[in-house]
């Protein structure tokens, strides 16, 4: 039985934390994750719901009264979510949270790893995700989409 898109990415992941690439890469990035941190510590409130990896340097502030974080594999929350964070496996495109349940919904460095096919695919996939953002949404809350590339490759770009 082939494997689906949701698999792939999750065994991707696995296998990068299994063979300490993930860690790796986040210790060539940990300059630019502290900065991206300050900035999401200073406008994230509510109940939050992340999207994917949480910022490293996430600290609990009195603005944030509840985190959950989603992501495709559990081995890859059990190694970044914080203490404290209702943990939920799964894709982002199949998972469903009730209408207006969170304040903020924040895409820390995720929606990079969501196109597939086309331009025109990927971008209905990123409109799609942030149209599940905004209806997980309460009236005035607010989506953060955090992304770069730390590749010097494509930093001109």
């Amino acid at each position: 039985m082939a494997q689906s898109q949701a698999e792939q990415v999750r065994e991707f992941f696995q296998h990068q934390h299994a063979t300490d690439r993930y860690a790796e890469l986040k210790r060539k990035t940990s300059e630019l994750d502290a900065a991206a941190a300050d900035r999401l510590h200073a406008v994230v409130c509510g109940n939050v719901l992340s999207i994917g990896g949480v910022w490293d340097f996430f600290e609990w502030t009195a603005a944030v009264t509840h985190l959950t974080v989603l992501d495709l594999s559990m081995e890859m929350l059990n190694s970044y979510c914080p203490e404290g964070a209702r943990r939920v496996e799964g894709d982002l495109y199949d998972m469903e949270f009730p209408a207006g349940s969170f304040d903020t919904v924040v895409f820390p460095l995720i929606l990079h790893h969501t196109p597939r096919g086309n331009w025109r695919s990927c971008k209905a996939r990123i409109d799609k995700a942030i149209e599940r953002a905004h209806r997980w949404l309460r009236p005035g809350g607010q989506v953060i989409i955090v992304e770069y590339c730390p590749n010097p490759a494509w930093s001109p770009v």
